[in-house]
This record gives structure tokens, sequence and C-alpha cells, in this order.
């Protein structure tokens, strides 16, 4: 698949709401990690990034395969509404 003006702004918005995500909730998990007494089954702290990476890396592929096969009138729409989803 060659690589398109609409890839490279789906993949770069998926980025920055990733960076975002990332940067507000290292500001409020002192709680979670100092405060919260977490059962035993609790995943490790690495566990976390890499598993949101992989839904971030999910959303970005099934964003481009939605937007190759959508509609031309939807697209912008369903662009529009899954970056309000991510954020």
């Amino acid at each position: 698949m060659k690589i398109k003006a609409h890839h490279i702004f789906i993949i770069g918005s998926v980025i920055l709401v990733a960076l975002l995500g990332s940067k507000y909730t290292e500001i409020g998990m002192q709680w979670y990690n100092n405060e919260l007494i977490k059962p035993e089954i609790t995943p490790a702290k690495w566990v976390f990034p890499i598993a949101w990476n992989i839904i971030f890396l999910a959303t970005a592929i099934s964003l481009i395969l939605v937007w190759e096969k959508g509609h031309e009138s939807k697209k912008f729409l369903f662009l529009a509404l899954s970056i309000l989803y991510l954020l």
C-alpha cells in the first residue's frame, strides 16, 4: 500500500493523542502509585505502556483501513469522531 497524506495525518493524530494522554496520566497518577492499595493480581507497571501502544497501533491501522474502504462523504466525519473518541 502506498503511503498517502491522510495516512501521515492519521498516524500523527494518533501519536499526538497518545503523547498528550501519557503526559496527563503522568501528572495525575501519584495517588494510584502511592496511595491505592492494589490487589495482588494487578499487572506490573511495565505492562501498561506495551498494552497502550498496541491499542494505539491498532487504532491507527483501523482508521487507515476504514478511510481506504469508506464512502467519500463520510470520511471526514469518521476521522473527527475517531479522534474525539481517543481524547
